[in-house]
């Protein structure tokens, strides 16, 4: 009987553990508020956690933090990329690290980075990019006006129906990441699959700008072990998010700019998601800017804000440098 017993309750406490957020305090956990809907098991349809009709700017998809070792996380599909902002004179890294897998303390899984462990003060804002390219420009406007650079995670039907939209955002500065060729549930996928759906977008960027990608942030938020490691075979490091600004389903703006400075996981290290193609987040990133650097936060890009080397992961999907 204690054979039993004792898994079952390894396994229990195990999982309570991979609920845990990316804020300020490393023992911090996630309420039911922070987990926008369960992650979906590997022969779970990623389709049915989107929103039900596809809206005609663009919807972004759910996020979620890594919860369990038999568990996928999820993510809303996006068209805004991450903030950056060192040095606001300064081009974003050009050349390209070479991704080495961080040792990961949540048993035999591999995870993407949901944040960074850092004494700094600093937090990326990310902008995914699959729908619409109607508020692109006023975006780059805002971001422009206050001196901060993010970083856009692009997916090939982007990239294909706006290449304009893709060369505006590398000449103003910022940067651009991988998000998939056809925005695809890469945990369903064969690893040659998911190589193409790296490469072929990752090629089409390279011909059309010269820009050498090498920051990937899964589709819906979903991957497995071949997703992290495959992307790191490509030349990818993986990129999640602590801080949802649930943008792609609150169209009030005001809503979105409380979510996000007062959110619990809003720290140190903090990526913070946000999409291109979301009215509200064009809204109140004007006034969101401002009230971070209030709080104290210098914005960077994600290539700025992650180790890229001699580092480890913890079960919360915290990049710890070693």
């Amino acid at each position: 009987m204690k054979r039993k017993i004792l898994p079952l309750i390894f396994t229990f406490g195990l999982t309570l553990a991979l609920v845990a957020g990316c804020g300020k305090d490393m023992d911090q956990t996630l309420s039911p508020d922070d987990i926008l809907t369960s992650q979906p098991s590997s022969s779970q349809s990623v389709e049915s956690l989107e929103p039900s009709v596809e809206p005609s700017s663009e919807s972004p998809e759910s996020s979620q933090e890594p919860e369990s070792s038999e568990q996928l996380s999820q993510e809303p599909e996006s068209s805004v990329e991450p903030s950056q902002e060192p040095d606001a004179s300064q081009e974003p890294e050009t050349t390209k690290p070479v991704p080495v897998m961080g040792l990961s303390l949540a048993g035999k899984r591999d995870l993407p980075i949901y944040c960074v462990q850092t004494d700094e003060p600093k937090i990326a804002l990310t902008l995914d990019a699959n729908y619409g390219n109607e508020y692109t420009d006023q975006l780059l406007e805002i971001l422009d006006k206050h001196d901060v650079k993010v970083t856009f995670f692009a997916t090939g039907r982007w990239v294909s129906e706006h290449p304009e939209g893709v060369k505006a955002v590398i000449d103003a500065g910022h940067e651009l990441g991988n998000h998939g060729d056809n925005h695809l549930d890469m945990s369903e996928q064969t690893v040659e699959k998911i190589k193409s759906e790296l490469m072929v977008l990752h090629d089409e960027v390279l011909e059309l700008t010269g820009y050498d990608m090498f920051l990937f942030r899964p589709p819906y938020g979903a991957y497995n072990n071949d997703v992290v490691n495959t992307a790191v075979e490509c030349g990818y490091y993986s990129i999640q998010w602590d801080v949802d600004s649930l943008d792609w389903m609150k169209e009030d703006g005001d809503e979105v700019f409380k979510i996000v400075t007062e959110h619990k996981n809003l720290g140190n290290g903090s990526i913070i998601l946000c999409h291109n193609g979301a009215q509200s987040t064009v809204d109140c990133l004007d006034k969101m800017i401002p009230a971070l650097k209030e709080k104290g936060y210098t914005f960077v890009t994600v290539s700025e804000l992650i180790y890229k080397d001699n580092y480890h992961m913890n079960h919360q999907g915290r990049q710890i440098p070693d």
